[in-house]
């Protein structure tokens, strides 16, 4: 099915609709062609004015160098922690730059001090990457790993969540909100509900879904 021509926008300060054909026409990859690009959450095509200045700046550090570009575009690098709260509904403080979603990801998983007991609480959705750290913290904290079903959507079943998280060790939910090998969106605002109510540290990777849904983080 053709998409309409608007969708949902995302960014919890900057409600809104995504303009299709706009999107469509200022995306080069999208020129001359009827396709239909799936994966945009993943590995989305940029759009011109994203490459456009991707490749200004780099034809700028081969003529001047790296530090001296960088200093030149120290204030509108520093923007980004504005821009980045704005889309999360969040404070600027509360924003970190890291060079990838798996490093990001990684170092707030490790600075959480597990005991020997505790419940690493995720879904059967979850990235292989994430489950090699859930079994590293198994074989050297003791923890124990608990995958949460699917329910008939397909969704992590909120029923058997409730039930985990009510356990005395439950220690962190763990979730991927979209996950890249599917069209899965997952109820990430009703699990973060759920480990609210039982006072359970959560950890969403939305590296997949921040730009393509709506996120506040303070929700």
């Amino acid at each position: 099915k053709r998409p309409g021509r608007f969708l949902r926008c995302m960014g919890s300060h900057g409600h809104g609709m995504i303009d299709v054909p706009r999107v469509r026409a200022e995306t080069r990859g999208c020129q001359g062609t009827q396709q239909v690009f799936l994966n945009s959450a993943g590995s989305s095509l940029p759009p011109r004015q994203v490459h456009d200045a991707h490749v200004a700046y780099l034809c700028k550090e081969e003529l001047h160098g790296g530090y001296k570009v960088a200093d030149e575009a120290a204030m509108a690098l520093e923007s980004f922690y504005h821009v980045a709260a704005a889309l999360l509904g969040c404070d600027r403080n509360e924003v970190a730059f890291v060079e990838s979603a798996t490093r990001g990801w990684t170092l707030l998983f490790n600075a959480i001090r597990f005991m020997p007991g505790d419940h690493i609480i995720t879904s059967a959705s979850d990235y292989g990457s994430n489950f090699v750290s859930y079994l590293q913290a198994r074989d050297r904290w003791g923890v124990k790993v608990v995958t949460i079903s699917d329910d008939p959507s397909g969704q992590i079943d909120l029923d058997e969540l409730r039930q985990a998280l009510a356990h005395p060790r439950a220690k962190l939910v763990s979730l991927n909100h979209v996950p890249s090998c599917g069209g899965l969106v997952q109820p990430a605002e009703q699990v973060g509900a759920l480990a609210r109510e039982f006072n359970v540290l959560y950890l969403l990777d939305a590296c997949q879904s921040a730009g393509q849904v709506e996120l506040d983080v303070d929700a």
